[in-house]
């Protein structure tokens, strides 16, 4: 399944209050959203079934709400440090490339005494390179926001806090955490580790040439990092919340 990638308002995209990628392309009425949370449909509720989920969706909202201030508590920072104005437009929407890329070459940058060469030995499955074995570890990783995010159904709050939170919620009976991050963190992850791309293509450190059956993977690496960065701008310039709709 793809993933939507989505800079606005919490509260708007919880009562489905938007349009996907695809459905920016093809016409709303040609495309059904289906996600973990359901099938979104258009704000205005025509019947009682449609109020019954903006209902839901505003208490999965207030959910969000009252789990950032359990966390602030437990971080030592004021309540108001995990707020933010839920109000605007949609800023970004794309359907995601390769983020899978992206935090495996986060995770790879802070462990290059074990793996000196970034190799990827299947890059339609970035999680199959050894270096997740190592990641077990929160503290293990030089970009926790970027590196440890599941990229899936979380989401990056323009707010600054230091680590990373797991929202535990469920579907459909199941268990399924939400990875809740901090837009200017990430923002500031991304630029580092994207000098750090620009170095190895430069230098050749780690890839023979731009021959090598590397560079595709390097291409996909960069590809993920333009695009989270300008997701990453666009929530903290107009803070709103970056969502992953997986």
């Amino acid at each position: 399944m793809s993933v939507n990638i989505y800079v606005m308002p919490l509260g708007r995209f919880k009562s489905g209050d938007f349009e996907s990628p695809l459905q920016q392309v093809f016409g709303a009425d040609n495309v059904t959203r289906v996600t973990p949370d359901g099938i979104k449909r258009r704000p205005e509720p025509e019947t009682i079934s449609e109020t019954l989920e903006l209902l839901v969706a505003a208490d999965e909202f207030r959910l969000v709400r009252q789990f950032l201030d359990r966390a602030a508590s437990q971080m030592s920072l004021e309540p108001q440090a995990l707020q933010w104005t839920d109000e605007g437009d949609t800023h970004f929407a794309e359907q995601a490339v390769y983020l899978g890329a992206a935090s495996t070459y986060a995770h790879w940058l802070s462990h290059q005494d074990e793996y000196p060469v970034f190799e990827v030995p299947d890059p339609d499955d970035f999680e199959s390179h050894p270096v997740w074995h190592l990641v077990d570890d929160p503290s293990s990783t030089s970009y926790p926001h970027l590196g440890l995010h599941d990229h899936y159904v979380g989401y990056y709050l323009p707010c600054d806090f230091p680590r990373m939170l797991e929202m535990a919620t469920g579907y459909d009976g199941y268990p399924c955490d939400r990875s809740i991050g901090s837009s200017y963190r990430l923002r500031d992850e991304l630029a580092e580790v994207g000098k750090t791309l620009d170095l190895i293509w430069q230098s050749g450190v780690g890839l023979v040439d731009e021959c090598d059956e590397r560079a595709p993977v390097l291409d996909q690496v960069s590809a993920a990092l333009v695009q989270l960065s300008r997701a990453a701008e666009a929530s903290c310039k107009h803070g709103l919340p970056i969502i992953f709709d997986g």
